[in-house]
Order: C-alpha cells, then sequence, then structure tokens
C-alpha cells in the first residue's frame, strides 16, 4: 500500500464507513466522518496491510505489538477499500480489502 505523510485510508466508495464510530484519535487509527485514516510510522513509501474478517470477535492476540487498535467499519457497498490518501493522483487505483459474499 502506498503511504504519503504517515497515513492511508479504508473506505467506502458508496458511503461513509466511519459515521458511527467516536471520532477520536490515539495516536494510530483517526475516524473521520466518510473514512478510517490509519497512520504508519513512514512518511512515504509502501506497508504490507492485512484485514482479515470474522464472523464472530477473535480471541485477543497482543503477540510482540507495542500498541494495537481494534476499530469497526460499515461498508453500504459491501466492499471496503484501502487506498492512499492520494489516490486520485496514482495511477494505480485502490484495492478492495474485505468483499461481503453475495
Amino acid at each position: 500500500m502506498p503511504v504519503q505523510y504517515h497515513q492511508f485510508e479504508i473506505g467506502d466508495e458508496d458511503g461513509p464507513a466511519a459515521t458511527a464510530l467516536e471520532r477520536d484519535h490515539n495516536g494510530l487509527v483517526h475516524v473521520v466522518a466518510d473514512a478510517i485514516t490509519v497512520m504508519t510510522g513512514i512518511h512515504t513509501g509502501d506497508v504490507d496491510v492485512t484485514v482479515t474478517l470474522h464472523e464472530a470477535q477473535p480471541a485477543p492476540n497482543s503477540g510482540d505489538w507495542t500498541e494495537i487498535v481494534e476499530s469497526s467499519a460499515h461498508s453500504a457497498s459491501g466492499e471496503l477499500m484501502v487506498r492512499s490518501i492520494m489516490d486520485d493522483l496514482d495511477d494505480e487505483p485502490s484495492r478492495p480489502v474485505v468483499q461481503r459474499s453475495r
């Protein structure tokens, strides 16, 4: 995932992904009306992003992480997209990360 200015977004092209979430900033995730902004350690470059879909709440597993954030999102279209904050300037389109089975 391309990162600019320490961040990338998770959102839905068909509607707000985060309207029901609290609008607070914890250092890793910033919730805004239409998307969830994820903060990274690097300013500009690529990061690996893994998204998992769970039918039920997973068991806690902190592993070796020093900071963990859990957040929920809504998808009007059934597809959440991970995208660069400057996605409209890139040649590479957004990527669907979660698709609802139909």
